[in-house]
């Protein structure tokens, strides 16, 4: 690949990761994915981020007191697994911070590093 190195730094958020620098490279490089509220794709995988929980109730709860039936009503909450919806709009999201995060991620490291990165589902198995 041919790049342009002057106008690549001038892109940079962090200097190119070193031995040196690496404490303060992944401090100031979070902080960076932070501000671009980008840090949901490095804390969650794909599937966490997009899909939608539905939750059913599993008991009825009785209408004596009603502190006591919303403790009641909350503990009978169960998460159904059978057949996950997913947020396409969220997907979307979720896939172009992705790719947002590993390209800052690719001009932020050397040659050395770059021939660690390997293609993956998600940005947070990386």
């Amino acid at each position: 690949m041919d790049f342009d190195l002057e106008h690549l730094a001038r892109k940079q958020p962090v200097p190119v990761l070193s031995r040196l620098n690496w404490r303060s490279w992944f401090q100031l490089f979070n902080l960076h994915i932070i501000g671009q509220e980008l840090d949901f794709v490095l804390n969650q995988t794909e599937s966490n981020y997009t899909q939608i929980r539905q939750f059913t109730p599993t008991s009825t709860p009785s209408t004596s007191d009603p502190i006591d039936d919303l403790a009641e009503g909350i503990d009978g909450l169960k998460i159904k697994t059978k057949t996950p919806q997913w947020n396409t709009e969220r997907r979307e999201k979720y896939r172009a911070g992705s790719a947002k995060v590993l390209y800052l991620i690719m001009i932020c490291i050397g040659p050395l590093d770059q021939a660690f990165i390997k293609p993956l589902s998600d940005t947070k198995d990386k």
